[in-house]
C-alpha cells in the first residue's frame, strides 16, 4: 500500500473511533459535511460571477 492509502486507512480507522465511542461526533461530521459542501458552491458561483464580468468588460 501506498503512502497515502496508509495515511487514508488510519484515518478512517480514527474517524470510525470517534463514531462509535463521541457522543454527537457523527452529528458534527453530517453539518460539517453540508457546511463544506454550501462553501463549495458558493465559490464556484463566485467564479461563475467573475467570469461573466470579465466578459462584460474584456
Amino acid at each position: 500500500m501506498t503512502k497515502k492509502g496508509d495515511d487514508l486507512a488510519v484515518a478512517t480507522s480514527m474517524i470510525h473511533r470517534a463514531v462509535a465511542e463521541l457522543p454527537g461526533f457523527e452529528a458534527l461530521l453530517y453539518r460539517s459535511k453540508r457546511n463544506i459542501s454550501v462553501l463549495g458552491r458558493s465559490e464556484i458561483i463566485g467564479q461563475k460571477f467573475n467570469w461573466q464580468m470579465k466578459q462584460k468588460v474584456g
